[in-house]
Formats: C-alpha cells, sequence, structure tokens
C-alpha cells in the first residue's frame, strides 16, 4: 500500500507538464503523435520546473530539460548524464536501455509495526535483503540514481539505515519515505536529514478515532508530534513534508478539515490517494462503491478550495484536483527535481508507464520488478547483475507493450486510476 500511495505523486507532478502544451512539443521529437484519446492527459495543475513556461513557447524539449537540470543543484555530473540518456532511449524508442532508473524502491525487509485495514501484505515469514546485494547494486547504477525510498511492503523506519544512510551519502542519493510516522522520531529524523528529500506521514484522518480505526497501533498524538517536527526541521533542509491518506469510505467526508488540521501543523503538502481497487477492503471501504460521483467530487472540491485557501498543494488522484490550474505547489526546494524528473517521460514520450521509465523495485528476496502497482518479476540480484536485468528479455517484453500501445490489461486498469495516466 504505501508504494501504490507514492505512484500518485509521480502520476500529480507528470500532469503539469502536458497542461502547459508539452504533449505539442513530444511529438516533434517522438515522429509520432498519439490517437485520440490516447494517454488522455490534456489538463494537469502545477507549473512546475520543467514546464515550458520557464523557456519560450517554441522550446524543443531538450532546452526544458537542460534548463531544468541546470537548475537542479543538489544533482551531480553524471546523474545528469543519466537524465540525458532517458531522454534518448524513450524518444528513440529503445528497448535496451543506457540509462538506469532515477528511484530505486528498496524493501530491505517487509516488516511493519502496525495493521492498516486497506493493507494486504503479509508482514511476516520474510528475510532481509542481503548487504552486499545492496552494495553490490549501487556499485553497478549508483552513478546515475537520485533517490532510495527505503519501503515496499513494510514501514520504512524498520530499514537498516546503517547500512543505507553511508550508501545514499557515497553515491549522492536522498531518501523519500512513506511512514506511519510512529518511529520517525525527531532524533530520527536529525541524523539523516541532510540525505532527505521528502517525508511522508501517512495519517488517515485528522480524527484520532477514525485514524487508529484504520492504522491499528498508531499513537495519534505521537505520530502528530513527530510530523510538526519535522516541518521544523526541514525548514532548514528544504524537504518536502507531506500528510497523506489513503482516501475511503470512512474518512472522505473529512478531507476539507483535515486540511485544516494540517496546515496548523505547519504542513504545505498534502496527499489525497484513493483506495486501489485491487485491495480486498475495496467492497466495503473504496468510495467508487459507497458513494456517487457527484458527491465524491463535491467533497474533494471543497477540500480544494480549503487548501487554496491555505497555501497547500495538492497531490492526488482525484479528477477534480488533478484538473484544476490554480492547484501547485508554492514553496520551492533543492529537492525537487526528485519529485519533477517524472516529466521526463511527459517531454519525450507521453504514452510510456512512468514507474517502468524512472523506478524499479527491489523486493526482500532480490526479485528485481518494473513496478509496484503490478507484480511483474524481471529477474533476481541474488542469480544476475541489475544490467542482466534491466535490459534482460523480460524488461525488453515490457517497454515494448507502452512503445507498441499493446498494454496488459493490468497497465490499462492502473492507467485509468491513476486518471489517464499510462
Amino acid at each position: 500500500m504505501h508504494a501504490r500511495e507514492a505512484h500518485a505523486t509521480d502520476v500529480g507532478v507528470a500532469h503539469a507538464v502536458v497542461r502547459r502544451g508539452v504533449r505539442d512539443i513530444g511529438p516533434s521529437r517522438d515522429k509520432r503523435r498519439p490517437s485520440p484519446g490516447e494517454g488522455g492527459l490534456s489538463n494537469a495543475f502545477s507549473p512546475l520546473a520543467w514546464a515550458p513556461s520557464r523557456v519560450a513557447p517554441r522550446s524543443t524539449p531538450d532546452k526544458v530539460r537542460d534548463e531544468a537540470l541546470a537548475s537542479a543543484k543538489i544533482l551531480n555530473a553524471s546523474q545528469r548524464h543519466n537524465a540525458r540518456l532517458k531522454c534518448d532511449d524513450l524518444t528513440q524508442g529503445h528497448v535496451v536501455w543506457d540509462s538506469v532508473p532515477f528511484r530505486l524502491i528498496l524493501e530491505t525487509n517487509r516488516r511493519c509495526n502496525l495493521r492498516c485495514v486497506m493493507c494486504d501484505n503479509v508482514h511476516t515469514g520474510n528475510g532481509e535483503l542481503a548487504p552486499w546485494v545492496v552494495e553490490k547494486l549501487f556499485a553497478e547504477i549508483g552513478w546515475g540514481t537520485m533517490e532510495i525510498q527505503p519501503f515496499g511492503a513494510g514501514e520504512p523506519t524498520l530499514s537498516p539505515m546503517s547500512l543505507l544512510a553511508p550508501i545514499a551519502r557515497r553515491y549522492n542519493n536522498y531518501f523519500n519515505f512513506i511512514t506511519n510516522g510512529v518511529l520517525f522520531t525527531r532524533e530520527y529524523y536529525e541524523d539523516i536529514a541532510d540525505i532527505t528529500g521528502r517525508v511522508q506521514f501517512s495519517i488517515h484522518s485528522h480524527r484520532r478515532e477514525i485514524a487508529q480505526r484504520i492504522a491499528h497501533g498508531q499513537d495519534f498524538d505521537l505520530v502528530v508530534r513527530n510530523l510538526r517536527d519535522a516541518v521544523r526541521i526541514a525548514e532548514d533542509t528544504g524537504a518536502h513534508i507531506v500528510a497523506s491518506q489513503v482516501v475511503m469510505d470512512t474518512n472522505l467526508d473529512g478531507l476539507p478539515d483535515y486540511v485544516r488540521f494540517v496546515a496548523d501543523l505547519g504542513v504545505r503538502r498534502i496527499l489525497f490517494s484513493r483506495l486501489y481497487p485491487t485491495s480486498s477492503a475495496y467492497a466495503e471501504h473504496g468510495i467508487e462503491v459507497t458513494r456517487g460521483p457527484a458527491e465524491i467530487n463535491d467533497i474533494a472540491q471543497h477540500a480544494l478550495e480549503v487548501a487554496l485557501e491555505h497555501g497547500i498543494y495538492l497531490e492526488s488522484n482525484f479528477e477534480a484536483i488533478v484538473h484544476d490550474p490554480r492547484n501547485h505547489p508554492h514553496l520551492s526546494s533543492p529537492f525537487d527535481v526528485l519529485h519533477e524528473n517524472a516529466h521526463i517521460v511527459e517531454l519525450y514520450r507521453p504514452d510510456f508507464c512512468i514507474s517502468t521509465a524512472i523506478t524499479v523495485f527491489i523486493e526482500w528476496d532480490g526479485t528485481v520488478l518494473p513496478c509496484f502497482q503490478h507484480r511483474i518479476p524481471l529477474g533476481n540480484l541474488y542469480e544476475q547483475s541489475f544490467g542482466e536485468i534491466w535490459n534482460g528479455p523480460a524488461m525488453q517484453r515490457h517497454r515494448r507493450t507502452f512503445l507498441e500501445r499493446d498494454l496488459q490489461s493490468f497497465c490499462s486498469n492502473c492507467q485509468r486510476f491513476f486518471c489517464d495516466h499510462a
């Protein structure tokens, strides 16, 4: 469930490019204009660094990209080179890629300290990803990666920071946490604040009884205190501090008040993600099952209006929020590039899957996946090098489904869920 929350953020920022005319730019490089209805990203909401509003209207994608990379001061030369290679891979329709992922979802274990009603993950009977596998992985591709998400189906604060933090510093990578917040204390954060670009606290309601009913075992007051402390620490580093919730029938009505609640804590980013339809809790808690479209839209719109009043940016896969041009980040951060690099897909191959292009998910047993929505095993790091997996037959076949617009059914379903994004 954590990883599914993360995907909504990629989709949200990627919409921004299309709204400002990049779809008109992309095909000039791609030599192929999407068919009517393909991709479907006609609107978006955020004027971010990759958007062509920062350059002349007839600028090429390369100029948009180069200006954005030049302003991304946290990246080193090899990371910028990897971004350019990614553009070439997308533009030329390669199935064997010279670029490597920007983002690693690294599941060193699958432990969790809570039990959430919408989570289907099994947290027992799992082992640990061997440190030598992690070291070998970064020795091979750390030159180009930018971001480490130390979670998968578990809680990231239970990951071995004594292993991961030195690796992050060595390879100029930054952490992106999606945490239940119980163990993300001031002391924990201060030790890694220099290499943390984003912390997303999963607090599923502003009302204690609802939040703890959804996340069994969560100490609501402790998590709120940790969130407030994180906001203060991030004032010095510029990291994104995000309050997030999976929106279900239980907490839907409270979205506007949730915005007010976290605004009072100093939060300026919120993520609202609808419950994924394949969740076992969907039949009981999915808002599309229990509520009508008009009611859902009205509540989402109300939450957006409150967010706008408080200067808060909403990341979401709600149509009413995604398609509103007033919704955009109000503060810049040196870590924006870690959130905005998904725009490369919109610039160079707008009908390609963002996750497949920029992310890989590595499970605790070494299995490598291109996506966290559906389990598509590509290989195993205990048996193969990353390069053999990244450009192996399974990944080539998967890339070809997007290049040839012959999507597998679960990819099509994912596209619809994330507001028509591939």
